[in-house]
């Protein structure tokens, strides 16, 4: 995903992107796990103004970061930051589901006026033009039914694109998860493969280890003596 598409995204949902943060999210872009320090001396800032510029990103869910000790400093954390691409996706997506609920109600609402009068642009829900007997109340002329406006025919085309496009990132949102769920599942299988070879190795050894103790116990017996005096072998 390109920096200028996720900041049109932002905008989209309504988050305001100045310049210090289309710098910030262009270099997350570019490179993960960055650190602070380096934002900081990209931007010209000190360590905990960046660190602010970060943490509010962090509070949008657009960015994810990991910490480690600083070996030249004790009690002091490095932190590498990254963009959440899968995140901002899902934000955006539930932006695009927000309006696509929002144009319906707008659709629905337009919907509901099938009669107007012509003499004087009132529109009527199809209730009350048969109560007026689909006259005008106000001025009397007869109620004729509405055609599709411009407005109605805007909103169903901008739906229709809504939902192709809500179908289209569902579609892929859906494969990468398959894809991951299957990288997942056989990084597992072969977990429990290994600890099963593990575990097989330590019975093994431990087999080992009592036949070799029962072999050194039985050494240091004793010899059998038959009823005539003579030592046998055990």
């Amino acid at each position: 995903m390109a920096a200028p598409k996720i900041i049109t995204m932002l905008r989209e949902i309504g988050v305001e992107v100045d310049d210090v943060t289309l710098k910030i999210l262009n270099m997350l872009e570019r490179k993960e796990n960055i650190s602070e320090n380096i934002v900081a001396q990209k931007l010209k800032l000190k360590i905990n103004g960046a660190r602010k510029l970060l943490y509010k990103l962090s509070s949008l869910g657009l960015v994810t970061y990991t910490k480690q000790k600083d070996p030249d400093k004790k009690w002091w954390y490095l932190y590498y930051w990254s963009l959440d691409k899968d995140k901002l996706k899902d934000i955006y997506l539930q932006y695009k589901k927000a309006q696509l609920v929002k144009k319906e109600q707008l659709l629905q609402e337009e919907r509901k006026y099938t009669f107007e009068c012509e003499h004087c642009g009132k529109k009527y829900v199809y209730e009350d033009a048969l109560e007026n007997d689909f006259s005008c109340p106000d001025c009397g002329n007869i109620l004729v039914e509405v055609k599709p406006t411009e407005t109605i025919l805007r909103l169903e085309s901008e739906i229709n694109n809504l939902k192709e496009e809500i179908g289209r990132r569902e579609k892929v949102e859906h494969r990468l998860k398959t894809i991951k769920d299957n990288k997942r599942k056989i990084e597992d299988e072969k977990e429990e493969l290994k600890l099963e070879r593990k575990k097989k190795r330590e019975t093994k050894k431990r087999t080992e280890e009592r036949a070799i103790a029962r072999k050194k116990a039985a050494s240091l017996l004793p010899p059998n003596k038959d009823k005539s005096g003579s030592k046998t072998k055990r």
